[in-house]
């Protein structure tokens, strides 16, 4: 069992990790901006996060460089819609632990959060 934050401006798709990844019995806390979810990284201890690039307010990778000052190791996976190479270069070398493009394969999805764990 880890503590998993996902941090996505997509209601339904926050709704969805949490239902999925409870059932794989892990604790879930979601945020829908990158800012409320640096809030969430300041108060509680995570074993990974789950981040979204495109955020309203400071976007994922902004949001990605202030959570890897708070905690180097902690493995964040950055997702997106909207892919460039230049975007998974940069994430990539920002220490990322996976650039993921949506929509993916949810028993891929699930390959990947466990390995991050």
């Amino acid at each position: 069992m880890a503590n998993i934050l996902i941090i996505d401006d997509d209601a339904q798709l926050r709704q969805s990790f949490h239902k999925l990844l409870s059932w794989e019995k892990h604790d879930i806390l979601t945020a829908s901006t990158g800012e409320a979810g640096i809030s969430l990284i300041k108060k509680n201890s995570f074993d990974l996060v789950i981040l979204d690039v495109r955020l309203p307010g400071i976007n994922g990778l902004e949001a990605f460089e202030i959570i890897h000052k708070l905690d180097k190791t902690l493995p964040v996976i950055i997702m997106t819609a909207y892919t460039t190479t230049r975007t998974a270069i940069k994430a990539t070398q920002m220490g990322a632990f996976e650039y993921i493009i949506k929509p993916f394969e949810v028993p891929d999805m699930l390959v990947l959060v466990n390995d991050a764990i």
